[in-house]
């Protein structure tokens, strides 16, 4: 994530708990009611109705986004080497790297500096 300049909010943290805890009371409170209104009393048919409750919810408190720009940022060129997967690994005198249990051996023309013994 620092790699692409992107901030992290651990979801315990006051700022990212806020706006679920706010709206969960929000949600909990309308679902109970429509459930009532509309004599839905069994698992299956609350789930039935979830669906339609959503699409109303949604309907009557989206808000369309501040700033229609898109923020988007292109991504880095070196994207496959950020994405990847890297280990600190030191080269033994064989040209070798150890793998958890497996050793691998590394062509000369990839090591820097000249040929170890073994080469």
């Amino acid at each position: 994530m620092r790699e692409f300049g992107i901030g992290f909010i651990p979801a315990g943290s006051p700022q990212a708990k806020g706006r679920i805890e706010r709206f969960w009371p929000t949600l909990r409170d309308r679902l109970v009611a429509e459930l009532r209104l509309r004599g839905i009393t069994t698992l299956d048919h609350a789930h039935a109705f979830f669906p339609a409750f959503l699409a109303d919810l949604t309907a009557r408190f989206a808000r369309a986004q501040a700033e229609a720009q898109a923020v988007w940022r292109p991504a880095p060129r070196d994207l496959a080497a950020v994405l990847s997967c890297q280990y600190p690994r030191t080269v033994a005198h064989d040209n070798t790297v150890r793998l958890g249990p497996r050793w691998v051996q590394l062509p000369a023309p990839l090591l820097p500096g000249p040929p170890c013994r073994g080469a």
